[in-house]
C-alpha cells in the first residue's frame, strides 16, 4: 500500500492510473510514458520563475513574502541619527556604525532625521521623533547596514512593536502615514498652557509640543486673550492641568474653555490625531471643589 494519499504521487491527474499490483510480460511494459515521467519527476524539477517566491529579511517576528515591489527607496542625503530605548552597549556600537558609514549622531530630537529604537515608548525623544523624524527604525537597520558597508533602504526597517502598540492603543505605521499626508504639523497654530503641576514637566512638554508644531505659553493668557479664544473655531488655545491645580482653572472655565489633562496632547502626538473630546479634566461649567 502507498503511505498517505495516492493523489500525492499522481498529483490529482485522473489520467495517471495506479494499479495495486505490477503486471509483468505485457507487450507495452517497456513503453515510455511521458505523462507519468513528468508527474514522477516534477518534485525534482527546478521551479519556474513565476512560482518562485522571494523572501527578504525584515525586522519583526517573521519574514515577509514580497509579492509586490519592495518599498520605494526615498532619496536621503543626510542621516542624523538618534537613539532611544536601547541598551547602552548596543547604543555605543551603533553610534560607531553611523559614524563609520558617514552619518551623524545627534542629541537634539528637533535635528533628528532617523530615530533608532528597540520598542515604542513615551520618552521625550520618541514622542518628539514621531513628529519630526523621517524614519523610526529597528536597530537591524544599522546592524545590516554595517554588514553591507552602506546605509540600506530605510523602508524595509520601520520599527514594529506589536505588544507595545497594543498596550498604548495606537499603530506607529498609521501615525507616520497620517503625518506624511498632512500639509502642516499636527499642532500648527495651537497655543498650549500648562498649570504648574502638569506631568510631564514643562521642559519635556515643550519639546513634545514644539516638535509637533505647537507653542507652549510660559504665562497664562490675559482675560482679553481668553475672550478672543472663546470665539475661535477650532479653538486656538488648549489648557492642560491636573487635580492639584483645579482652583487655578477658574479664569479658563469662566470664558467657556474646557480644561484637559496632558494626556490629550500626548495621545494626539502618538496617534497624530487631535481629539479634544477626550481627557477633559473640567468642562465649561462650575468648578468642582
Amino acid at each position: 500500500d502507498y503511505v498517505g494519499k495516492p493523489s500525492a504521487i499522481y498529483n490529482g491527474n485522473p489520467d495517471v492510473k495506479l494499479s495495486r499490483y505490477k503486471e509483468f510480460g505485457r507487450a507495452d511494459e517497456l513503453n515510455f510514458n511521458p505523462q507519468l515521467a513528468h508527474t514522477l519527476l516534477a518534485p525534482w524539477m527546478p521551479p519556474r520563475a513565476a512560482d518562485t517566491k522571494v523572501l527578504v529579511r525584515r525586522p519583526g517576528p517573521s519574514s515577509t513574502e514580497v509579492g509586490a515591489p519592495p518599498p520605494k527607496r526615498e532619496k536621503v542625503t543626510v542621516r542624523r541619527v538618534m537613539f532611544t530605548t536601547l541598551p547602552v552597549p548596543l547604543s555605543k556600537e551603533l553610534r560607531r556604525v553611523v559614524l563609520q558609514l558617514g552619518g551623524e549622531v545627534v542629541n537634539d530630537v528637533t535635528q533628528c532625521t532617523h530615530m533608532v529604537a528597540k520598542r515604542v515608548a513615551r520618552t521625550v525623544k520618541f514622542m518628539g521623533a514621531i513628529s519630526v523624524a523621517r524614519f523610526i527604525l529597528d536597530p537591524l537597520w544599522l546592524i545590516d547596514s554595517k554588514q553591507e558597508g552602506k546605509f540600506l533602504n530605510e523602508g524595509l526597517y520601520t520599527l514594529r512593536d506589536t505588544d507595545g502598540e497594543r498596550q498604548m492603543n495606537f499603530s506607529l505605521a498609521a501615525s507616520l502615514h497620517r503625518r506624511s499626508v498632512r500639509s502642516r504639523p499636527l499642532l500648527h497654530g495651537l497655543k498650549i498652557y500648562c498649570t504648574p503641576t502638569v506631568e510631564p514637566p514643562a521642559a519635556d512638554m515643550r519639546t513634545v509640543i514644539e516638535c509637533a508644531g505647537g507653542t507652549l505659553l510660559d504665562t497664562p493668557p490675559s482675560d482679553a486673550e481668553l475672550a478672543l479664544v472663546n470665539t475661535q473655531n477650532p479653538p486656538a488655545l488648549v489648557v492642560l492641568s491636573a487635580t492639584p491645580d483645579v482652583r487655578l482653572c477658574t479664569p479658563f472655565v469662566r470664558h467657556g474653555i474646557t480644561v484637559h489633562t496632558s494626556e490629550v496632547i500626548l495621545e494626539a502626538v502618538l496617534t497624530q490625531e487631535v481629539d479634544l473630546s477626550r481627557h477633559q479634566l473640567i468642562s465649561s461649567g462650575p468648578i468642582p471643589f
